[in-house]
C-alpha cells in the first residue's frame, strides 16, 4: 500500500481519538490495521456468514454478522425505546447508528461483551465496526430491551 494512503489512514485514526473520548486507544487500532494488511478477519465468523437470532419480549439478538457494508438506513420515526447494546463480537470495535440517509455515527467504542444504555427508536440500525469493516449489525425491535451484536 502507497505510504501516503497509510499515513492518511493512520492520521485519520488519531484523530478521531482526539475528537472521541470514548475511542479505542491507538494502538489497538493499529493492530487491527496490521491483521487486515495480512488478509486476516477481524471477527471469528466466516465472512460469508450472515445470521438473524431469534427475538423473544425481552431480548433482541436480530443481527447480521458480515464483513460487507451491507445493512439498511434507519427509518424515520418508530417509537422510542431505552435498550442495551452489547458486543458480542470478540474485539474492541465502534458502535454506530446508521442514520435515515446512511450515514453512520459513532457512538463511541464497545469491549467484548460491553454493554451501553441507549435511548433509540424502533427500527434503527446500530453497527459494530473495525476501520471500515463492519463486524455486525442489528435492528432495533417492537417491545426488546437489549440487542446483542455479533451473536449468532
Amino acid at each position: 500500500m502507497d505510504f501516503r494512503i497509510q499515513f492518511f489512514i493512520l492520521s485519520a485514526i488519531l484523530l478521531v481519538g482526539c475528537v472521541d473520548p470514548e475511542a479505542r486507544p491507538y494502538e489497538e487500532y493499529v493492530e487491527d490495521y496490521e491483521r487486515l494488511q495480512n488478509g486476516e478477519t477481524l471477527n471469528n465468523q466466516s465472512t460469508n456468514n450472515q445470521s438473524n437470532g431469534s427475538t423473544n419480549q425481552n431480548t433482541s439478538n436480530q443481527t447480521n454478522n458480515a464483513s460487507n457494508n451491507t445493512y439498511p438506513c434507519s427509518p424515520d420515526g418508530g417509537a422510542s425505546i431505552d435498550i442495551t447494546i452489547r458486543n458480542a463480537t470478540e474485539y474492541p470495535a465502534d458502535l454506530f447508528w446508521v442514520s435515515f440517509d446512511c450515514e453512520e455515527l459513532q457512538y463511541g467504542t464497545l469491549f467484548p461483551d460491553q454493554v451501553r444504555s441507549q435511548q433509540t427508536f424502533v427500527g434503527h440500525v446500530w453497527i459494530l465496526k473495525i476501520i471500515n469493516t463492519t463486524l455486525a449489525w442489528g435492528v432495533v425491535e417492537e417491545g426488546t430491551t437489549e440487542l446483542v451484536l455479533g451473536e449468532e
